[in-house]
């Protein structure tokens, strides 16, 4: 069976969870980040093809579905690491790291091509993307939150579609200790150099 990125997610988040325990569609967007409507599309395609099956609190994976996890047409689509969680550079890694961020309610409908956009950027400029942050309005403390999954990411820059998803105005205490992007207009805010030692 061929499967959509949205099925391949779903499925994934399904696996992650305890054996024998449902998520509920809420659940599934937390970990998937995706539409309410398009997560219930992969289900119903999922479920009618026996990879899943609804329960009387939510869904679960079937041995079949977990069978499928491991056949090429899963890897083909299966996401990426970084989707929802932080991922540590390595000793292999050679590129400098970013991470993405944006607002949902900024982007609104948007936000998938946001997201591609982001990844696009991050590649064309070399920068290995760790995973992109999304927040919305109930969010505390964005910039703060922001700066601390940027430090736990070892990121050098944070990439962005625009300044509007800081509130329009330029976040400094995160440009005191990364580079910050915008993809429109493009622009790169520069960290400031450290002071010379002893200075």
């Amino acid at each position: 069976m061929p499967l959509t990125p949205p099925q391949a997610e779903t499925l994934a988040a399904l696996a992650a969870a305890h054996p024998g325990a449902s998520l509920t569609v809420a659940q599934l967007r937390a970990r998937t980040r995706r539409a309410e409507s398009t997560l219930r599309a992969a289900l119903r395609a999922l479920t009618a093809t026996g990879f899943t099956r609804a329960t009387p609190s939510g869904w679960q994976i079937t041995p079949r579905g977990r069978a499928l996890l491991r056949t090429r047409a899963y890897r083909r689509y299966r996401p990426h690491p970084g989707h929802n969680r932080p991922t540590r550079p390595t000793t292999m890694t050679t590129k400098p790291i970013a991470i993405g961020y944006l607002r949902r309610d900024i982007s609104g409908i948007s936000q998938n091509w946001h997201e591609i956009q982001i990844r696009s950027l991050a590649q064309r400029l070399g920068y290995t993307l760790s995973k992109t942050i999304v927040f919305g309005t109930r969010t505390d403390d964005p910039v703060t939150q922001l700066i601390t999954a940027a430090r736990n990411a070892a990121a050098r820059a944070v990439i962005t579609p625009c300044l509007r998803h800081f509130s329009s105005h330029l976040p400094t205490e995160l440009i005191a200790e990364f580079d910050l992007i915008t993809i429109t207009p493009h622009h790169t805010y520069t960290r400031p150099p450290p002071f010379p030692f002893g200075s």
